[in-house]
């Protein structure tokens, strides 16, 4: 990696070589701009334990500029309801564990007081698909937990009971439908992807905005050798499609 990315200090290659043993936590991928700068792709699992919550913690003291994955919940349809229902789960397991799972390398960089950290939704127009992904996903998620809480409260209020055959005939239809999922992700390269399952468009609308994002984010700080991007885990592989395809971005093989 030494000879591959002269641009990275030596404390930003040893973190992002601890990133890439913690493989379970991690995905790494470097990339060059098309001006010759280094673009670290750090794609991680939201949750983790302490270990590779300080490695995370230690690829943001090492980078100046940050781009971060940051869902635009207040412009997308029922975006801050869908926000509500998934951060509740994660703050549940950190409850449950007394802190022992940790939070996002996201939100680490989000807090870091040196250099700049740039959000890389917050600049391009919402597309459709993310629109339609995020209502989806929002009666999904509502879905799911309201069905198990009501079936709890029924014997203690009775008038719901009524409801539980529309939660549970509701239910059924929306897992039969993930079946979709399947095809929806293999044909997420194309715009029309989400008709086939609305919430791939969660997953592919939003690579695309945060390599837009990026090209922003460039545009701002041009003279920047280097830069720290950090998303969950499965944005890895189409945000880095984007950039080679679309931004004139190559792939680094820093393998040896």
């Amino acid at each position: 990696m030494s000879t591959i990315s002269p641009q990275l200090s030596n404390e930003a290659k040893a973190a992002l070589a601890r990133a890439r043993e913690a493989n379970l936590s991690y995905g790494v991928q470097l990339l060059k701009s098309p001006k010759g700068a280094i673009f670290a792709v750090v794609g991680e699992v939201h949750l983790k334990l302490p270990a590779a919550s300080a490695i995370g913690k230690e690829l943001v003291r090492t980078f100046d500029l940050r781009g971060v994955e940051s869902f635009p919940s207040a412009r997308v349809f029922l975006g801050r309801v869908l926000y509500v229902l998934i951060i509740i789960p994660r703050l549940f397991l950190r409850l449950i564990t007394l802190g022992i799972v940790k939070d996002s390398t996201i939100k680490d960089a989000r807090e870091a007081t040196h250099g700049h950290t740039f959000l890389l939704e917050s600049v391009s127009k919402i597309p459709l698909s993310l629109h339609a992904a995020s209502a989806y996903l929002t009666l999904f998620f509502s879905v799911a937990f309201a069905t198990p809480l009501v079936t709890v409260l029924v014997p203690f209020f009775p008038p719901l009971a009524v409801v539980v055959p529309w939660l549970a005939a509701i239910s059924m239809i929306l897992q039969f439908h993930m079946i979709a999922l399947v095809p929806a992700y293999f044909l997420r390269r194309f715009s029309w992807a989400w008709l086939v399952h609305p919430a791939i468009g969660i997953l592919a609308a939003r690579d695309k905005t945060m390599a837009e994002g990026t090209a922003e984010m460039i545009r701002q700080h041009p003279n920047a050798k280097s830069a720290l991007l950090i998303m969950g885990r499965a944005h890895m592989v189409g945000y880095a499609r984007e950039l080679v395809e679309k931004q004139g971005f190559t792939v680094i093989d820093d393998e040896g």
